[in-house]
């Protein structure tokens, strides 16, 4: 009997483990993560405003909450805007325009104080950068160009004087190298792979030399004298471009404002030399040019003409036969640039020649379409090198910045520019305008336009 007690004790205390097993509790849900009831400022968000359209540069405020805008202050000086303001997204978001006191590649700090639905106030400040991204710099920025593979931007600063690089992709890449000339501009030579360095004409002490740094040791390793004038004057350059070979130009002046131009070649220990048509005297033409450049393939070396029409003496590189590329508005053109498209055959002349008719870009030799818009205003220029964008664009002058389709005649954008920025150039690879400012270079990406 006593043995049955046992087995049926054995077969309750199964049963209950079975059933404490199955029936245990499941554990509870974590509790709702709650939504906080003090008004937070989420994010910001700048639009360029497109004057084509006639949409002007809008600022928002995104909040976590509905909110009622109270005033939008200016906390940077010397300029009072006239702002327009209103709420959208179920009003949490706080959107102001009319600013009327810069644009694109300024920072402006705003004050805001808004009412939230329990009738509290709330003020604060703002900051918004308007562009991508900005690099400082201790001294003043005198010139730059960007390398043909879009990984790099030398540049060239004043006190200290200066040669540095800074990564364009990889933003933390940054050197920089000593110099002793103030210099002006600075050239790559794709043939020899090192950087030709001018110095500008005030340095007197060093100005009639070239000089020729190596990138990969970091060091000035050539000075070339530039020759002195028939008269025995001192010359100094003023502008180089080097074909693909290693053949190019320079532009000289004289002390006395007399100018004139070698032909450079580096492959010949960088000697310097007048050409054989100047030489044998049956060129009597473009003895003279402004500035040059080498055309998107490095076969030749174009400079537009000082002082006159629309006229570019081209040099040859392989063939080195000098000639000269005019176009159908040079009796009523005076050009003061020109820039050449990097990737394909053509080229953008500006004309300030008001009787003339206007700006116009050449593609192949042939003028593909024109514009009239002003260029008196400390103009710039790059071609648009995005995806879809033949024949297109940009340019900026007298502050403001603008996309031009010369296959319709059309400006497609334009958008007001900080007065800090002076200088634009385009990568080739269609992602960024770079742009010199008050001791800074700007970057910004070109989907913003």
């Amino acid at each position: 009997m006593k043995f049955c007690w046992t087995i049926l004790l054995l077969i309750l205390i199964n049963v209950a483990c079975k059933k404490t097993n199955t029936d245990s509790p499941t554990p509870p849900n974590p509790p709702p993560v709650s939504i906080p009831d003090t008004l937070q400022l989420l994010n910001t968000s700048y639009k360029p405003g497109n004057q084509v359209n006639n949409a002007q540069d809008t600022f928002n405020l995104i909040f976590n909450h509905t909110v009622t805008i109270n005033s939008i202050q200016l906390k940077n000086t010397g300029c009072l805007p006239d702002f327009k303001f209103k709420t959208i997204n179920n009003g949490k978001t706080v959107q102001f325009y009319n600013f009327l006191c810069g644009g694109l590649g300024g920072d402006y700090t705003f004050g805001y104080t808004v009412t939230d639905s329990a009738a509290k106030q709330h003020s604060g400040t703002v900051s918004f950068h308007c562009y991508t991204r900005r690099i400082n710099f201790n001294t003043l920025v005198l010139n730059y160009f960007i390398s043909k593979d879009n990984q790099y931007c030398w540049i060239l600063t004043n006190s200290p004087n200066q040669l540095l690089c800074i990564g364009i992709t990889d933003t933390s890449y940054r050197k920089s190298y000593s110099l002793s000339f103030r210099p002006f501009k600075a050239v790559f030579n794709y043939d020899n792979n090192k950087i030709y360095i001018l110095p500008i004409i005030t340095d007197v002490a060093h100005r009639d030399s070239i000089y020729v740094f190596e990138p990969t040791t970091g060091t000035v390793e050539k000075k070339i004298f530039v020759p002195r004038s028939f008269d025995n004057r001192e010359q100094f350059s003023e502008d180089l471009a080097f074909g693909a070979n290693g053949y190019g130009m320079v532009k000289v002046v004289d002390d006395n404002s007399s100018p004139g131009w070698f032909v450079i070649d580096s492959r010949i220990h960088d000697t310097l030399y007048r050409h054989p048509s100047f030489v044998v005297g049956s060129v009597s033409y473009l003895y003279s040019f402004k500035m040059c450049y080498s055309n998107y393939d490095g076969s030749k070396v174009l400079g537009l003409e000082e002082g006159g029409s629309c006229r570019l003496v081209v040099l040859d590189c392989n063939t080195h036969v000098l000639s000269e590329l005019a176009f159908p508005p040079s009796p009523h053109c005076y050009s003061s640039y020109f820039v050449v498209n990097k990737l394909k055959d053509q080229l953008y002349m500006v004309n300030l020649q008001t009787t003339g008719d206007g700006q116009f870009l050449v593609s192949n030799g042939s003028i593909v379409g024109t514009s009239d818009f002003d260029a008196y205003g400390n103009s710039e220029a790059d071609f648009v090198y995005r995806a879809n964008s033949n024949n297109q664009i940009y340019y900026f002058d007298n502050h403001v910045f603008g996309v031009v389709n010369y296959s319709i005649g059309s400006v497609l954008s334009m958008y007001g520019f900080a007065n800090s920025i002076d200088k634009i150039a385009a990568t080739t690879n269609g992602k960024y305008i770079v742009s010199r400012g008050d001791n800074c270079l700007v970057f910004f990406d070109t989907d913003m336009f």
